[in-house]
């Protein structure tokens, strides 16, 4: 499973929860099946670009609200993120990171 797939799967389930909508009413909105939108939000699936657009319809958001990080507000989800992205950062770039961060915190 791909880091972008279940990042974009959450945020599908972020934004469909917030609506306050089931799996099977916001699939049913653009055509599909609750069980089909359970595996995009699991990031199980490769979705197109397509469904993409219908799933962003059908919620009443911009496609690019689907890729937004700026739900991540919370502090916690926030630390959190950071540490999954410098677990996938090489050496040069965690310590241009910590660089960074030691000058913006100083």
């Amino acid at each position: 499973m791909s880091e972008l797939k279940v990042r974009l799967g959450s945020r599908i389930r972020e934004l469909r929860i917030a609506q306050n909508l089931s799996q099977d009413s916001l699939a049913e909105r653009f055509g599909s099946s609750g069980k089909y939108l359970g595996e995009v939000e699991r990031g199980e699936l490769n979705v197109s670009v397509e469904k993409l657009l219908m799933i962003a319809e059908a919620l009443e958001v911009p496609i690019g609200s689907l890729f937004d990080n700026a739900h991540l507000e919370d502090r916690a989800d926030l630390i959190k993120d950071i540490g999954e992205l410098l677990e996938k950062a090489d050496d040069a770039e965690v310590r241009l990171v910590h660089r960074l961060v030691s000058d913006v915190l100083r």
